[in-house]
């Protein structure tokens, strides 16, 4: 029997990835004006804006909006699909948070809640989270990298919470825009 040496965990790492995604949410939160003229770019736009404003974490973007707007010139279909594919990407800074920093950001209510939540009813909770919009799905997100949960498992149910809300969101833009024509 060998004497085993305890591993000191690496306690920087953790700090070092929540740090990291609060500067990339503070800068997207001052470059929303940048973002918001993504959407003129077309259908990569259109993912950019999904994938940048939805890792912004706890900031309220208007990637949804700049969506809508799009559906006005963009093939609501695709805008949606690509808007969504984006948006579920982007929700994996909150992943690789919760994945790195359990122990920087476990402890809050909505945290307890969550946990209880993604260890009921897994996937489901995310796929809700996703289609409702909120910031929620930000904990869901750092929740289930702390439960490590495989993260193209949490990318899968993320995607399909998020597409359908992109569609409604993009053919209801269309809607309105040929309301008002």
């Amino acid at each position: 029997m060998e004497n085993e040496i305890p591993q000191k965990d690496n306690l920087w790492a953790p700090v070092i990835v929540v740090l990291a995604v609060t500067a990339l949410s503070v800068l997207i939160f001052i470059e929303r004006d940048w973002i918001r003229s993504l959407g003129v770019l077309g259908y990569p736009g259109i993912f950019l804006v999904g994938l940048i404003t939805s890792a912004a974490m706890f900031a309220p973007m208007p990637g949804l909006l700049v969506l809508g707007a799009a559906s006005a010139v963009l093939n609501p279909f695709w805008a949606g699909l690509l808007f969504a594919m984006g948006a579920a990407i982007g929700e994996l800074s909150g992943y690789f948070a919760g994945s790195a920093g359990r122990g920087v950001v476990k402890r809050s209510k909505w945290y307890d809640r969550m946990e209880r939540w993604m260890k009921k009813y897994g996937g489901v909770t995310i796929l809700v989270l996703g289609f409702v919009p909120n910031v929620l799905i930000d904990v869901a997100g750092m929740v289930a990298g702390a439960l490590k949960m495989p993260w193209t498992t949490f990318l899968f149910w993320c995607f399909l919470g998020k597409l359908p809300k992109c569609l409604l969101i993009t053919y209801g833009g269309l809607a309105l825009f040929n309301h008002f024509q």
